[in-house]
């Protein structure tokens, strides 16, 4: 009883700190104050560069050093072979050991915290998406959702085999696309927060800029970091 009642009232909580935020509002533009060189780093992270102050902020496209390789409606591309890939999930296990302890003595707990990094706060857009707004992907009303790209979990996998788990729900990234700031047919850019950097400097900064003391609206743990 206790964990479905926590689980609800956890997410209608973020559901409106993201309100809060505003941040299903303003995508295609970046409003950015003056920039003043003595302040102290800002939470949107604008004018970390002074003759760029825009670069680095919420919703700005990150550097690629290569485009993304696609299929038509932004498929995810097949095998050199014309053969589709193996199942995400598969190759997520492969890369990262779930369900079993490889060594008896060095941890693994740094590559996981640097995927909830880089999912959980970094795509904390696509994160949202999936865990509060979209949640029928794994149903057969999810197979007529553009937006649905559920997860098929192997029968041998390491840790679902046990649970009776076949599907995990999960959205397509968000896009400038998406939100109607690129045409379709262009190049894909991806939406991401852009968040990370801000979140994790709260630790150091919180008692030199009291307004980072709003970050427990969202993330109300990041005080034990």
């Amino acid at each position: 009883f206790f964990f479905p009642f926590f689980f609800t009232l956890y997410n209608k909580f973020v559901y409106v700190a993201f309100k809060c935020f505003s941040f299903s509002y303003r995508i295609c533009t970046v409003n950015i104050k003056p920039c003043d060189p003595e302040e102290w780093k800002r939470l949107d992270g604008s004018c970390n560069n002074l003759e760029y102050p825009s670069v680095g902020t919420h919703r700005t496209p990150t550097t690629r050093l290569l485009p993304p390789i696609l299929n038509p409606n932004y498929e995810p591309a097949d095998t050199v072979s014309g053969a589709p890939f193996p199942v995400a999930r598969r190759i997520r296990c492969e890369l990262l050991s779930e369900g079993k302890a490889s060594d008896l003595t060095t941890t693994q707990l740094l590559s996981y915290f640097l995927l909830s990094a880089t999912h959980d706060i970094n795509s904390l857009d696509d994160f949202y998406n999936y865990i509060i707004h979209i949640l029928h992907c794994c149903e057969p009303e999810g197979q007529n959702d553009y937006m649905c790209t559920p997860q098929r979990i192997p029968v041998d996998d390491p840790v679902h085999r046990y649970s009776g788990v076949s599907c995990m729900n999960l959205t397509r990234p968000m896009s400038y696309q998406t939100h109607g700031c690129l045409e379709n047919g262009t190049t894909f850019v991806r939406v991401r927060s852009n968040l990370l950097t801000s979140f994790h400097s709260r630790r150091e900064k919180a008692n030199k800029n009291p307004e980072l003391v709003h970050l427990h609206i969202v993330y109300p743990f990041l005080g034990i970091m």
